[in-house]
């Protein structure tokens, strides 16, 4: 396990490796393409009650800090 940011580590074996929240199987890419298409913080956290803000907020900061990362992934994962 490594962690890349506080609340956002990659394993290998766990959510194919992509970078996730810590203590969950949600990926960053997930949390970002829900943003992406619309939906606020509050809609997310209903999405995933697993997560608290401070979680959701290393996502998204990660997400913004790796753009070209999320948009490789969110297409990988739309094809799939």
């Amino acid at each position: 396990m490594r962690d890349v940011a506080p609340d956002i580590i990659d394993t290998p074996g766990v959510c194919g490796g992509d970078r996730h929240i810590r203590g969950t199987r949600i990926p960053v890419w997930a949390v970002e393409a829900a943003r992406r298409v619309g939906i606020d913080d509050d809609g997310i956290l209903r999405m995933y009650p697993t997560i608290n803000r401070d979680q959701l907020e290393a996502a998204q900061e990660y997400a913004r800090s790796h753009p070209d990362e999320m948009d490789r992934l969110i297409a990988e994962n739309q094809d799939a």
